[in-house]
């Protein structure tokens, strides 16, 4: 076990430690990792446009085989995507550098996206 900074306030933490005593951030000892969202072809509907939020905050819009990517932080992340038809709803978690897991609270099979995590 080390002891390094925290990536968000900076103050002394275990490199083993699941949160920050100081500031409560997830895994304060990872870096973060690149996350890319696809939005493939072969399901109907692709010209409409998928926007997507990730913690609440919108990150870019998915149609027709696009996709974008990201930089995300180890921890569990909340991912929203919708139109102005359906949305979709699904958490993401990212452990030691890598996607563990992508839990769907509800979903529209046309409207989750493709997820890779680089």
């Amino acid at each position: 076990m080390a002891i390094v900074k925290c990536r968000e306030c900076r103050e002394n933490v275990s490199d083993q430690a699941s949160s920050c005593p100081h500031c409560g951030i997830d895994y304060p000892s990872s870096k973060s990792v690149t996350v890319t969202f696809c939005r493939e072809l072969q399901f109907a509907g692709v010209a409409l446009k998928l926007n997507v939020a990730v913690d609440g905050v919108g990150v870019g819009q998915l149609w027709g085989g696009r996709s974008f990517s990201i930089q995300l932080p180890t921890g569990v992340h909340s991912v929203q995507v919708w139109n102005s038809i359906a949305s979709c709803n699904l958490n993401i978690r990212i452990e030691n550098d890598r996607l563990i897991n992508i839990a769907f609270a509800n979903s529209f099979v046309a409207m989750v996206p493709q997820i890779k995590v680089w």
